[in-house]
């Protein structure tokens, strides 16, 4: 991830900037809504919340939804959420479940030379890892 260049927080557009990044305490999702980002009410303050830029954004829960807003008290911090993914990736590939085909696209992830480029094809990987395994769960299902 030698040579990313981090975006600059332009004080004339400070909204939050999509995809954005849900930390499980390592285990990362990528979403597009911050009115639904997939988050139980009951995990939504344990975990950390990023934009595409690094900037943080913080949840609000109002009965059983769960809503994320920018954090304006809070400086972005790209380098954090770089750290993340670089963490994420490392993890992945240490898996036992690891495939070839995962390698291109993480090496997307790493060498995407914006950190927003990086988020996003880390959303594309999540997803693909996704979908295989629903593939793989709906191929084992017995038959009757």
């Amino acid at each position: 991830m030698a040579g990313r260049v981090f975006p600059l927080v332009n004080p004339t557009d400070p909204g939050p900037v999509s995809p954005f990044v849900v930390n499980d305490h390592g285990d990362l999702h990528v979403v597009e809504s911050l009115e639904d980002p997939g988050v139980e009410t009951f995990d939504a303050l344990d975990f950390e919340y990023f934009d595409a830029e690094g900037k943080r954004l913080r949840p609000t829960v109002v009965e059983r939804r769960v809503s994320l807003h920018l954090d304006t008290g809070a400086k972005p911090e790209p380098e954090q959420l770089l750290g993340l993914i670089q963490a994420y990736v490392e993890a992945v590939a240490k898996r036992r479940d690891f495939r070839e085909a995962d390698r291109v696209l993480l090496e997307e992830v790493q060498e995407a030379p914006m950190l927003r480029e990086s988020v996003v094809a880390l959303g594309r990987f999540i997803d693909a890892n996704q979908s295989r395994r629903m593939l793989g769960r709906l191929t084992k299902r017995k038959r009757p």
